[in-house]
């Protein structure tokens, strides 16, 4: 009995220790839901247990003592981008806003009972929110990673994915599939549908019903879109989806409401219509140069020649505002609404101008552009000459000329330094427009073919994206 006795004693310990494990583990929660950050950040998280987010503190809340750690480490983690102020959503759709730089004493803490929740040391008790499933980070102006922009002919509106994610959107059901098995003779069906956060371009700026919508995304690529589709809010980005034609576009940075008639691949199809026809051209492409500048430089009288022998029409651009992908998209008439990727690795090679020109008879000339940017195309290049500066090519143009080329390409910079460089940015594209004036009017007395005019994306300019995306496109010697 003695022995029995001492033996319950030494176990007794062991068993309430089994005990407790197994009553700690029936309150352990089963299942911890994912926090996620999101909004104005360079990497969406999804985190699910404090060790992820940093280093665990032991934090003071209102039941005692717990562990946490800080939200400013959970946010770095993201790469916010500007970070002006965060969003903290509960299941229920409670918000607490906060400025981002008031947050050196605010704790993430997780438990069954308040699930994710913010401690905040120092702000009203109302901020800390229970049952958080989300943080929303906006940045103060508009980061290029996380920014969105609607261009339209009234306005033009510049937001950010995070301000979006703060404004009224539309919880849509979209339609996934169906599924049907039989069962006694019976059917019997379900379908499947996924919430999403969605908005439309109306929403945010007013538009007809029947305009045309061109979208341009982060990857290059770009959709003619339909008013009818949804723009969904998606981690730190957003998607252009229709419901109906199941189209999508991931990452979408510009919506152009009622695009101009022109675009910059007109430049292939004009040229090689008077190529084809047996007419020579020369095209003058001008980094920098886009429309609106344009237009005030002539307004202000700083390009005399052009503003009285020139119909200048405005042209939309690309996006990204890389020169390759324009030069591909002038010198190949790929459309817009194809990706450079698309163009460059499927199905046979397209039909360049220099391909129109050896056509024809006659050789091509370019001026001004490095190798690799014209890569393949060279072949039917006769002469690639590089000079790095525009009156050197300003002279090289005038040499080539009387050698009876089909087709001559210049590419002038100056505009382009001048935006890298210019101290009063203004005043220097002015006068670099009025030289550029000089020298065509220079080159229409010594060239007897058509002369075409276009601008070219800056590599540094501080422009908005919309003023970048527009060029001004002219034909002179048009018929």
């Amino acid at each position: 009995m003695k022995k029995s006795k001492t033996i319950l004693k030494l176990a007794f310990p062991i068993i309430m220790f089994i005990v407790g494990f197994a009553f700690a583990r029936l309150k352990a929660p089963n299942f911890v839901p994912p926090l996620s950050v999101v909004g104005d950040v360079e990497t969406v998280l999804n985190v699910s247990n404090l060790e992820e987010i940093g280093q665990i503190k032991k934090i003071r809340s209102e039941s005692g003592f717990c562990k946490g750690a800080s939200i400013k480490e959970l946010l770095l983690k993201s790469g916010p981008q500007g970070m002006d102020k965060i969003y903290i959503v509960a299941n229920d759709g409670f918000t607490a806003a906060l400025d981002a730089d008031s947050l050196e004493e605010s704790y993430i803490v997780f438990s069954a009972k308040n699930g994710w929740e913010l401690i905040n040391t120092k702000h009203p008790i109302s901020s800390n929110v229970k049952m958080i499933h989300e943080i929303i980070v906006v940045a103060k102006d508009s980061p290029s990673l996380n920014s969105f922009t609607i261009v339209s002919k009234a306005e033009t509106l510049d937001t950010t994915v995070g301000s979006l994610y703060t404004q009224a959107f539309t919880s849509y059901p979209y339609f996934e599939g169906q599924a049907s098995l039989e069962h006694g003779g019976k059917s019997y069906n379900s379908e499947i549908y996924t919430r999403r956060r969605v908005f439309k371009i109306e929403d945010l700026l007013p538009s007809d019903e029947d305009v045309q919508i061109i979208l341009f995304g982060e990857n290059g690529k770009s959709l003619l879109a339909d008013v009818d589709g949804y723009y969904q809010l998606v981690g730190n980005r957003i998607d252009y989806i229709h419901p109906e034609e199941r189209e999508k576009l991931e990452g979408v940075r510009l919506a152009v409401v009622d695009p101009p008639a022109r675009n910059i691949a007109d430049i292939y199809y004009d040229s090689g219509h008077y190529l084809e026809k047996g007419e020579d051209v020369l095209i003058l492409l001008v980094e920098g140069l886009n429309y609106s500048r344009c237009e005030d430089a002539i307004k202000k009288g700083r390009a005399l020649y052009l503003s009285e022998n020139a119909k200048i029409l405005p042209a939309l651009g690309h996006y990204p505002f890389d020169t390759k992908i324009w030069l591909n998209s002038m010198f190949t008439g790929s459309a817009l609404t194809e990706s450079f990727e698309e163009n460059e690795s499927n199905g046979p090679k397209p039909e360049t101008l220099f391909d129109i020109c050896k056509a024809s008879g006659k050789k091509a000339v370019v001026l001004g552009i490095n190798d690799d940017i014209l890569d393949d195309m060279d072949e039917n290049i006769t002469i690639k000459d590089f000079a790095d500066n525009d009156n050197k090519i300003y002279k090289k143009l005038l040499d080539r000329i009387s050698e009876g080329y089909g087709l001559i390409i210049a590419v002038f910079n100056h505009l382009e330094e001048n935006n890298r460089m210019a101290a009063d940015s203004s005043y220097n594209h002015a006068d670099s427009i009025e030289r550029l004036d000089e020298y065509i009017c220079g080159l229409v007395s010594e060239w007897q073919g058509k002369i075409m005019i276009m601008g070219l994306p800056s590599k540094d300019s501080e422009d908005s994206p919309t003023d970048r995306l527009f060029v001004p496109y002219m034909i002179l010697g048009a018929k």
